[in-house]
């Protein structure tokens, strides 16, 4: 992992799965195969006591995109400690924008409930006070786990995230019957952005609200995927564009894309295969501009401190 690209500190491993679909984490664990998964962990000097995390999941660039140490300095200078997630790093690659079948959602999705699950159990962290921030697809995790009944099949009763927050999220897919904790949710879209298309995600928020959920969506307009990202907005002609699927999960956690009635039956490289064929695109601009690139962390670590209570 480079430590350097989230200021080093102390190494972490805890176990997780590697799971091709949401059905299998809602059934159980049994038949996937365990995996060892490493992260960084990043503790506020000087602070005392038992200290609130905040869990980050990494977006497609992976950690060279610099978001992870951007909000993560700014996290702790607050007295929240960061843990990073490194999902691909873990698997033996660094990015997934070239091949977005090399990790499954449902996958990284296992990583970021059992870091939850592990850091719960460190003397040193706040299990009451644990948020989750996720970029991109991690962002869509973020959305995606706030809901009552992944986080009680996967960890059981007693053990959940105390709040989320969702950067640029797709918001593709969402529950068809969603259950959302009632827990805070924030989701920060780029107005121009058609990689993850902000309406999307306003309408979810719509329906998690009326459900029960409490959501919170900020759009900046003018901003692109991955606003915050070391890199300027540039265009890449090969990124997959799957905005134009409408991608929902049953309650036995099987994808169904409406427009084609595609389902998430076999593995998740083959299904992506297939949703691309049926309503997939390439090409789209990602990149920081015509903002700063940290135009959102203060709203970000405001949320997390409000949540936390600190």
């Amino acid at each position: 992992m480079n430590v350097a690209a989230v200021n080093e500190t102390e190494a972490v491993e805890f176990q997780s799965y590697d799971a091709e679909n949401y059905r299998v984490l809602l059934n159980g664990l049994k038949q996937l195969r365990p995996i060892r998964v490493y992260g960084a962990l990043r503790l506020p000097p000087g602070v005392k006591g038992r200290l609130p995390l905040v869990i980050i999941g990494v977006g497609s660039q992976g950690l060279a995109s610099g978001r992870e140490d951007l909000y993560g300095s700014a996290l702790t200078v607050a007295g929240i400690a960061v843990f990073v997630v490194d999902s691909f790093g873990s698997r033996g690659f660094s990015e997934t924008v070239s091949n977005q079948a090399q990790l499954s959602f449902p996958a990284q999705t296992a990583d970021v409930l059992f870091a939850l699950e592990h850091m719960a159990r460190d003397a040193r962290i706040d299990p009451a006070h644990i948020g989750f921030l996720g970029f991109s697809r991690a962002g869509q995790i973020a959305v995606f786990i706030n809901d009552e009944r992944l986080q009680r099949a996967v960890l059981g009763d007693g053990t959940c995230y105390a709040a989320f927050a969702a950067m640029y999220s797709g918001c593709n897919p969402q529950w068809r019957n969603p259950q959302p904790t009632r827990k805070p949710l924030l989701i920060y879209l780029g107005g121009d952005d058609t990689l993850a298309p902000p309406h999307k995600c306003q309408s979810y928020a719509q329906r998690l609200t009326q459900a029960g959920g409490n959501v919170r969506t900020i759009v900046l307009p003018g901003a692109r995927h991955s606003f915050d990202s070391l890199q300027p907005a540039t265009r890449h002609d090969n990124v997959l564009v799957l905005a134009g699927c409408e991608f929902r999960v049953e309650d036995d956690g099987v994808i169904v894309e409406d427009k084609s009635g595609l389902r998430s039956d076999g593995d998740w490289a083959s299904f992506l295969k297939a949703a691309e064929a049926a309503c997939g695109s390439r090409g789209a601009t990602t990149g920081h501009g015509p903002h700063p690139r940290d135009v959102a962390v203060k709203a970000v670590v405001a949320f997390f401190r409000e949540a936390f209570g600190v």
